[in-house]
């Protein structure tokens, strides 16, 4: 035997260990049920945040942006009602109207955290802007010829992103709302036409806006400061068999085609005939029975580019005549920013 493999004595032999069969890792069960119930928790919510926003803040929002339209008709309905009674004041005292001041809702609220509110931007454009004119034109009972010239508007644009994008205007002393599918006048201007035993009566209020162009943006409440100066009151008498003629140049076309010609219509109870002679441009024409002869009229619509719209009434009068009262209010508006 080998001398150095003997045992020295008192010293036992080292044991041979003997290995297991075990798994080097183990399984922590309460590991597993940690992460499957967070991966859970996250799913659940992840479910109700695509419902949130896919559901609930569009109908949400779409609620807000319609309650703020109805507030801006509301507001801009407000303003047409003032400037009507501080027309009147005005008019019988001869003296400027007292101040009034209106406020205009720019935006829509939003939802905080998810959806950012909706802006919206005020203009005005004063008398002599080329997206707000009316003339009025005609020839005196002496043969002096009579221009009158007047317009101007305040114009409310929501790019609604939820509901119908609009518009909202006071202009001519009407209220319109303007969509991507049509427009209407919500206030009727002042524009009367009767039949006095054969001679046309044309009777117009007329308002003028005076003041600066201006414009603001934004989500909050802004205001405009709008005082009547001064009303002019004129009657002429008509030439008969000559013509009178009224052009509107504006960003609502439509609505005031619409208007003259359902005006025209059932005034003298003619039907109108229509014909298009191009895209965005067309007439709409009647003939109505004067009693002693006839009276002729004819409305064109034209598109001269750039939102910008003209539309022309023409009437040629009977043999009768008849009488044009024009009532001019001058209001100065200004926005308080």
């Amino acid at each position: 035997m080998c001398p150095h493999s003997r045992v020295k004595k008192g010293v036992s032999p080292p044991k041979r260990r003997r290995f297991m069969k075990k798994d080097r890792f183990k399984k922590d069960q309460m590991g597993v049920a940690a992460v499957i119930g967070t991966i859970m928790a996250l799913l659940v919510f992840l479910t109700f945040l695509t419902v949130m926003v896919t559901t609930w803040i569009p109908v949400t929002m779409k609620d807000n942006e319609r309650n703020h339209m109805n507030d801006v008709i509301s507001q801009f309905s407000d303003m047409k009602s003032s400037v009507d009674n501080m027309m009147v004041y005005t008019s019988i005292s001869g003296k400027p109207s007292l101040p009034t001041y209106q406020a205009v809702t720019l935006g829509a609220p939003g939802v905080p955290a998810f959806a950012s509110p909706t802006a919206g931007f005020l203009s005005v454009s004063p008398k002599g802007s080329s997206n707000s004119m009316i003339t009025t034109s005609f020839i005196q009972v002496s043969g002096s010829p009579v221009t009158v010239n007047g317009g101007g508007s305040v114009q409310m644009y929501a790019p609604n992103r939820y509901y119908v994008q609009q518009w909202v205007a006071y202009e001519n002393g009407g209220m319109l709302v303007k969509q991507d599918d049509g427009q209407v006048f919500r206030a009727l201007p002042s524009i009367t036409f009767t039949n006095d035993s054969g001679a046309l009566n044309l009777d117009l209020t007329q308002i003028d806006l005076i003041g600066a162009n201006s414009s603001v943006g934004g989500t909050g409440i802004e205001g405009l400061n709008l005082e009547v100066v001064y009303v002019d009151e004129q009657s002429y008498t008509l030439r008969p068999s000559t013509n009178l003629a009224m052009v509107f140049q504006t960003n609502y076309g439509k609505a005031y085609f619409e208007y003259l010609n359902s005006t025209m219509a059932s005034m003298f109870r003619t039907g109108p005939s229509y014909n298009e002679v191009a895209e965005g441009n067309y007439y709409a024409n009647g003939t109505a029975d004067m009693g002693t002869s006839d009276l002729m009229w004819s409305i064109h619509y034209l598109d001269q580019g750039q939102g910008i719209f003209k539309v022309t009434l023409q009437i040629s009068l009977s043999a009768l005549g008849g009488t044009v009262s024009v009532k001019q209010a001058f209001v100065n508006v200004e926005l308080s920013t």
